[in-house]
């Protein structure tokens, strides 16, 4: 809405004679009644503008998704930034939730852990092979050395499971 310069106006709602500059264009109300009008209606319908909000989301998710990529890709600094600096000011809040979720969650993050160890590509495996080794490159290990390995780790993790059941 635009502004209309006129010398002076009456409100149609609160009745006081005001400055042409704080009425909005082809509106009777003055500004300050007109927000007030605004708030009112958006207290005493939060439903049905939840409802309105929610629809047009629903109707312009590709929109909001283009928005929000363009917004992170031009901001990434300072989301970075606030990122670092809320995770800071929240040190202790984080460390007790992730202990909780530790403590809550042996079972999935055991699973989890072993379902990652046994992906590990064979360059890795192969590497941690050679990686005291002066003579022998991560290319040179055979495929029997790193399925060995593996089965290694496999039945390492299976005495500690049985020890740790034990005690």
């Amino acid at each position: 809405m635009t502004i209309l310069d006129e010398s002076s106006k009456t409100c149609s709602r609160c009745g006081m004679k005001k400055p042409g500059d704080q009425f909005y264009r082809r509106l009777l109300q003055c500004r300050q009644c007109k927000r007030e009008i605004k708030a009112a209606y958006r207290i005493n319908n939060k439903d049905k503008i939840a409802a309105c909000k929610a629809a047009w989301r629903a109707a312009n998710k590709a929109h909001i998704s283009a928005y929000q990529k363009r917004y992170c890709a031009e901001n990434a600094e300072s989301i970075s930034k606030k990122k670092s600096d809320h995770a800071k000011a929240n040190r202790e809040r984080y460390t007790a939730r992730s202990a909780k979720y530790r403590k809550n969650n042996k079972e999935k993050i055991s699973d989890k852990n072993r379902a990652l160890s046994e992906r590990i590509p064979d360059y890795l495996v192969a590497y941690r092979i050679t990686m005291y080794s002066k003579i022998l490159k991560s290319s040179d290990v055979p495929q029997e050395l790193i399925e060995a390995r593996r089965e290694l780790i496999r039945l390492k993790r299976l005495i500690k499971e049985i020890s740790n059941e034990k005690c």
